[in-house]
């Protein structure tokens, strides 16, 4: 005779959404169980599957195919830098104006100037295509 008393089990109470305990009902009277036999049975494989998505994920990692979350410690200094040079490129494209060729900053493709949105899409292109050259060197 089993002696586990469920009286005795530690209870949770739990909201379900409309027809939901409908659903949990046919599958226990299919399968000939409890509702909360299925219930428990649903919450159990849940959390299989969740412990094998972390070792599958690990073993991705392992593999050097999945870079680990947060792996690099937080540089302020790198951080200031990147900051800094955001706010100087910014700038640097938000002009609207060239008041004197001779002194201010242009940035030129030949003889055409580019302006905030064609420079964007320069350097956008840029770090893509060096990107792409890392990749398949």
């Amino acid at each position: 005779m089993n002696s586990y008393d469920s009286r005795t089990a530690d209870k949770f109470v739990v909201r379900l959404p409309d027809g939901m305990r409908d659903d949990i009902q046919a599958a226990a009277d299919a399968d000939d169980r409890s509702m909360n036999s299925v219930f428990i049975k649903g919450m159990r494989e849940y959390l299989h599957g969740q412990q094998q998505k972390q070792v599958l994920l690990g073993a991705l990692v392992l593999a050097g195919r999945l870079a680990p979350a947060n792996t690099s410690e937080f540089d302020i200094d790198e951080h200031v830098k990147l900051m800094a040079d955001a706010r100087r490129y910014r700038w640097l494209r938000d002009r609207e104006c060239i008041e004197d060729t001779e002194t201010d900053l242009l940035v030129l493709r030949g003889d055409t100037l580019l302006t905030s949105a064609e420079l964007d899409q320069e350097i956008d292109t840029a770090i893509r295509l060096e990107q792409l050259q890392v990749q398949q060197p």
